[in-house]
């Protein structure tokens, strides 16, 4: 077990080790007290590895839809993510 991945939210991280979207969604509506709204839910599937310090919710938002091929907006508490994640891994 690694507990650095358990504690390193005291630090200002977030930490994720192959773990899916839907555990990454859940720990940034805790982080940063909102919602997000998939348009794809098989989306939540997708594993990813990512370390975040000290990121705004934009920065990371920015981080995924440089990476994949989705969008999103920001309505105060609500996010919305449209696209799909993980799509060359499904195509392999």
């Amino acid at each position: 077990v690694k507990t650095e991945n358990y504690i390193a939210w005291k630090n200002g991280w977030m930490i994720f080790d192959d773990k899916p979207f839907s555990f990454i969604k859940e720990t940034m509506e805790r982080w940063y007290d909102v919602s997000i709204h998939m348009e794809d839910e098989t989306s939540l599937s997708c594993t990813y590895s990512a370390r975040f310090k000290d990121k705004s919710l934009q920065e990371v938002l920015d981080i995924f839809r440089n990476t994949e091929s989705i969008q999103y907006r920001i309505e105060g508490k609500q996010v919305f993510i449209s696209g799909k994640l993980c799509q060359y891994q499904r195509q392999n």
